[in-house]
């Protein structure tokens, strides 16, 4: 039998992970896990094509879609990838004109009507997908019409429709664990992270509206319990091998009680086994910290983004420079490794603003330190408030989704600043921070001095092939 439901990421030529994050790699594609182990518990037939760390030529591509003769093929996108796949999209339905293609990710939420006007795209899924995906696979596979789907935006008579909403998943405790077997989790890497590690969400959605993050308005927050968390757990450690687990929830630590339960929970099982989450400043103290230690986790991703009150104000994150300070000492005297995320060039900065973030990035006594120019993502408070007050002429990421865009997404230039001044600016962040002596001298004479010193050598040939 072939395969029914074939899942695939492409690869993303136009993304330059080395130039935006703190810790470079290839992460395992969790939402495509997620629908695979939803489609497989429906009783399909699926496989995952993860093109990002598979070796294979676009023949050998072309042979495996041949042979597999899927009914559905479903494609994620993330917006910065959109090009990438309709490239692929539109390479894929010449293979396999009979096939229904599907696109699904975050930019379908955003621009559905028009991810939706390419031709050779037919369904496209917006919000959660596993169960909108099952239910599509039941209806196309066993021939039942499927434009009366919530969730979906499909084609009808050559018109783009746009369903209904499906609202989003309740209980996230129900959701099978994603389906890692379907991937080959041995060539994810991260730098510094131990492999073979794993990648986990413990919660959807996110309590707080950062003006430079886009949220779903349907999604509210919502999180799992803390016996699945450790069962998850459990599982990567004892039948995958796992040496490392990333929790990438955007905030770990909303519910205090359930990660302090979650601890429990994991030195009851006697598991052993490093771990690191992303969280904020202000959700951390020191009964929290000394429990998440003691169960393994070793590490902290915080978003500082800035060092100036009325930027973080503008941003509305809710959090003060004490803050920040107090909770990056209390978990660098915990011996927790740290990692301040920052942004430079964010609406209304100036340049002494930006070099306020860059000293400040360089006072919390960090082990890493990842610097973006500010990007108004689509969707977001920022961007649509860029666009109704004119700083920004035309709405880039619509013409971006019809293929009009190849340009560098909008910064926010100034006449003080252009974009390239922002990115020399964000170059200098880099070369400031890690080669500073402060830096130097307390890093590199620490137990970490080789993970230290290779990232120093990434970020240095970065900045230095970029500029």
């Amino acid at each position: 039998m072939s395969t029914e439901i074939l899942l695939v990421r492409c690869r993303n030529s136009l993304i330059k992970g080395p130039s935006e994050t703190a810790v470079t790699g290839v992460y395992p594609p969790l939402g495509l896990a997620y629908i695979a182990s939803a489609l497989r518990k429906a009783g399909f037939k699926v496989k995952i094509l993860d093109l990002q760390v598979s070796k294979m030529s676009l023949q050998d591509t072309e042979k495996l879609f041949r042979r597999e003769k899927p009914l559905i093929v479903g494609i994620t996108a993330i917006t910065l990838g959109w090009p990438d796949v309709i490239k692929m999209a539109r390479w894929t339905k010449k293979i396999l004109p009979k096939s229904l293609l599907v696109v699904g990710g975050p930019h379908l939420s955003m621009y559905p009507e028009e991810s939706l006007s390419f031709d050779f795209i037919d369904v496209g899924i917006c919000g959660e997908g596993e169960e909108t995906m099952v239910e599509l696979a039941q209806k196309y596979i066993y021939n039942r019409a499927i434009d009366n789907i919530k969730g979906i935006v499909v084609k009808k008579f050559k018109k783009i429709i746009i369903n209904p909403p499906r609202g989003p998943i309740e209980n996230v405790d129900k959701l099978s664990f994603p389906a890692f077997d379907l991937l080959q989790y041995r060539k994810y890497w991260a730098l510094g992270v131990q492999s073979p590690f794993f990648t986990m969400i413990t919660g959807r959605g996110c309590p707080y509206r950062c003006t430079f993050c886009y949220q779903d308005p349907l999604a509210r927050y919502r999180q799992r319990s803390a016996i699945s968390v450790v069962e998850e757990f459990e599982i990567y450690i004892k039948k995958y091998g796992a040496k490392e687990l990333i929790v990438f929830d955007d905030t770990f630590t909303v519910d205090r009680q359930r990660v302090l339960e979650i601890c429990r929970l994991i030195r009851i099982r006697n598991l052993n086994f490093k771990w690191n989450i992303r969280t904020r400043a202000d959700l951390i103290d020191e009964e929290l910290l000394r429990n998440l230690k003691k169960a393994g986790c070793y590490s902290l991703h915080i978003g500082v983004e800035s060092g100036e009150q009325k930027i973080l104000d503008a941003m509305n994150k809710g959090i003060t420079i004490s803050q920040i300070k107090q909770a990056f000492k209390l978990a660098n005297n915990l011996g927790f490794e740290t990692r301040g995320y920052f942004m430079i060039g964010y609406l209304g900065e100036d340049s002494k603003t930006i070099r306020k973030t860059i000293d400040f990035s360089k006072e919390l006594d960090l082990d890493w330190a990842s610097f973006t120019v500010t990007i108004g993502h689509p969707k977001t408070e920022l961007y649509e408030s860029a666009l109704k007050n004119g700083v920004l002429k035309d709405d880039y990421w619509k013409n971006y989704t019809l293929g009009k865009m190849n340009n560098q997404p909008p910064y926010f230039p100034t006449d003080e600043y252009n974009e390239k001044r922002l990115n020399q600016m964000k170059n200098w962040a880099y070369l400031s921070f890690y080669l500073s002596p402060v830096f130097l001298l307390s890093k590199f004479l620490s137990v970490r001095m080789l993970r230290q010193i290779r990232h120093l050598i990434s970020i240095s040939l970065r900045i230095l092939f970029e500029t």
